[in-house]
């Protein structure tokens, strides 16, 4: 099946402060993982932009993502309307491993939107959700419904608890017990797992995040510094990625 759809956008809701839930409606309806993501056409810009599915109805050919204004191009697409057209690509890239029995989550931020669709997906998931403040937290409601337990952390202590949303995790990792973490936020979030989780054993994934152009692996553009067999290579964020283990991302 083509990855190139001309979709419908059906709903856009502001759902936090600057940021927004798109859906979209499809002719057909291709299989997704969750933690793939869509490159959306922004009329006026050269570029396409990077969104992860948060999630998607078979039944009714629909897919969600989600977005924060950064930039311009955030900024047009925020404005565009109900019963538009979007021209996007997806699904792209390689999403999350979901078969471990017992699931964390740990999502900073606009992290939240992958991974709400593992939550959605898989029966047994503890969720960690990080915030600048209560005016930025949004799908709390849904992982509250799809998650087994759901943990909140904010900056201000506004929503939650006050700190990082990391340490909030790995306070309860040992009680919980999980079988594999998932993470997606910051860079310098994902960056202190691994001081953060010393010494735990569960593998631990991210979902990094890149500026793009094709999306499809074309350009090269979104490499990302990949430890494979004791070599240091340069993948592919968009095709080999965005998933990575984390002890083999090198960071900069």
């Amino acid at each position: 099946m083509s990855k190139h759809h001309i979709t419908k956008v059906v709903s856009v809701t502001a759902i936090a402060k600057d940021t927004f839930r798109f859906r979209l409606q499809l002719d057909k309806m291709p299989k997704i993982t969750p933690g793939q993501f869509l490159n959306v056409k922004v009329e006026g810009f050269s570029l396409r932009r990077p969104f992860a599915i948060c999630s998607w109805d078979e039944k009714a050919k629909t897919i969600d993502f989600g977005f924060i204004v950064r930039g311009d191009g955030t900024k047009v697409l925020s404005q565009i309307k109900a019963g538009s057209t979007l021209d996007v690509l997806l699904p792209l890239g390689n999403g999350f491993d979901t078969s471990a029995k017992k699931i964390m989550v740990i999502a900073g931020g606009v992290g939240v939107f992958p991974l709400l669709s593992v939550a959605k997906n898989h029966p047994d998931v503890y969720s960690f959700l990080g915030f600048r403040s209560k005016d930025f937290a949004c799908l709390v409601d849904e992982f509250k419904t799809s998650s087994t337990e759901t943990h909140i952390a904010s900056d201000d202590g506004s929503l939650g608890e006050k700190g990082f949303v990391t340490t909030l995790a790995r306070r309860e990792f040992d009680r919980i017990k999980p079988d594999a973490i998932l993470v997606c936020g910051p860079e310098g979030m994902m960056m202190s797992m691994s001081k953060t989780f010393e010494g735990a054993k569960t593998p631990i994934y991210v979902s990094l995040e890149q500026r793009m152009a094709c999306g499809f692996g074309a350009c090269l553009c979104c490499n990302q510094q990949i430890k494979v067999n004791n070599q240091i290579e340069n993948l592919r964020i968009c095709c080999e990625g965005p998933v990575f283990k984390l002890e083999e991302v090198v960071w900069h």
